[in-house]
């Protein structure tokens, strides 16, 4: 495959020398024929680049979860940027394989940006791809009035806003981490609609995981929500732009998540929170409370599901063994033809609980011997 160098350009990658007239011309001159720039393993200091249309900037992943990263490492500089990326008029752009790092520079700077106030007559049709997105200011990805995008392999890891901001139509999220974001891993206030979000792990998030005001027609299927400090998902309908969510949420697994004391209701202490929804499918899911990590913290969540003015929709044949503390389903009214059957399940006991750990320390005492 041809690729247009960086380093042709002027790009170093010292970690030291400002890269950012280097690449952008880089991507000016790839856009030109629709030729991909790549970059070899570096830290390339930058402000704002602005992607073009029919553009690529690529390198090879060799990210790791945390710690010291290697790779492509294109780094803010610049703690007076609105954004990072620029993806505006961007049609049929790709990132892959790099390391986005806001390196915590200035306040509400977002990584990737779709910032526009109405929609294009055309498809942007972003591809992110094997891409680390993290340490930025504001959101790690921001994209508003965006229509179609996918995000596949890629990290969005302790931004202090949001890991993702949508406001938009057709998106595709599979295999993604979006972790200890210092909002939701995934936020809509106005709406996200025909949303496929499949096989994400999505952990750690302080405002909790998929957080939605509005949005419609979403499939979220054989997802890991784990240890969010507010609901795995929180689907309220406050905007009421389209009140026929339809929704289904099948074969994920909710653990740890709703730490209500961060959160004005108490009801943001559970895995799954809906309010004002119809059309709704949650079926095969599986609910399990507990502690943090190494036995630390307190146990949560307190309620497993709670649902409030659900109408036309189906919550059945979800298992909650130790599913919450306090309540595995909570029932908070105005429901119209709403199916609530066969979740079986238990609260959490912490006796039992703690009968488990001593037989598991004296399985591996055994062990060592």
């Amino acid at each position: 495959m041809n690729y247009i160098d960086a380093r042709k350009f002027g790009a170093v990658g010292d970690g030291k020398t400002d890269d950012t007239e280097a690449i952008q011309a880089a991507i000016d001159e790839g856009a030109k024929t629709g030729t991909a720039v790549f970059l070899a393993g570096g830290v390339y200091l930058t402000g704002t680049l602005k992607m073009r249309a029919h553009s690529a900037l690529c390198a090879e992943p060799v990210w790791c979860y945390r710690g010291e990263q290697k790779g492509a490492i294109i780094r803010l500089n610049d703690p007076k940027a609105k954004c990072h990326v620029d993806l505006k008029d961007a049609f049929g752009a790709t990132l892959n394989g790099i390391v986005f790092d806001g390196f915590d520079l200035g306040e509400g700077i977002h990584g990737l940006m779709l910032d526009q106030h109405d929609y294009n007559y055309k498809e942007e049709n972003y591809r992110f791809e094997r891409c680390k997105i993290q340490n930025y200011s504001g959101n790690g990805v921001h994209l508003n009035c965006i229509w179609v995008y996918s995000m596949r392999f890629c990290m969005i890891f302790e931004n202090k806003g949001h890991g993702i901001y949508t406001n938009g139509w057709d998106i595709f999220l599979v295999d993604n981490w979006l972790s200890g974001n210092g909002g939701a891993a995934y936020y809509a206030d106005i709406t996200t609609a025909k949303l496929t979000f499949t096989a994400n792990r999505v952990e750690w998030n302080q405002l909790g995981g998929l957080v939605f005001k509005g949005g419609d027609k979403s499939n979220i299927t054989g997802n890991c929500f784990d240890h969010n400090f507010g609901p795995g998902i929180l689907f309220s309908g406050d905007t009421g732009i389209r009140p026929d969510s339809g929704l289904t949420i099948t074969g994920n697994v909710f653990e740890r998540n709703g730490a209500a004391e961060v959160h004005d209701d108490p009801y943001c202490g559970s895995h799954v929170y809906l309010k004002n929804q119809s059309g709704v499918s949650m079926v095969g899911n599986m609910f399990k409370s507990g502690l943090d990590d190494f036995s630390n913290g307190h146990i949560k969540p307190a309620y497993g599901i709670v649902h409030k003015d659900m109408k036309y929709s189906v919550i059945a044949n979800n298992t909650m063994h130790w599913g919450a503390l306090k309540e595995l389903i909570v029932n908070l009214g105005g429901e119209e033809e709403l199916i609530c059957k066969d979740n079986p399940g238990n609260l959490y006991s912490p006796e039992q609980h703690a009968h488990i750990e001593n037989l598991s320390i004296t399985s591996d005492d055994k062990q060592l011997e």
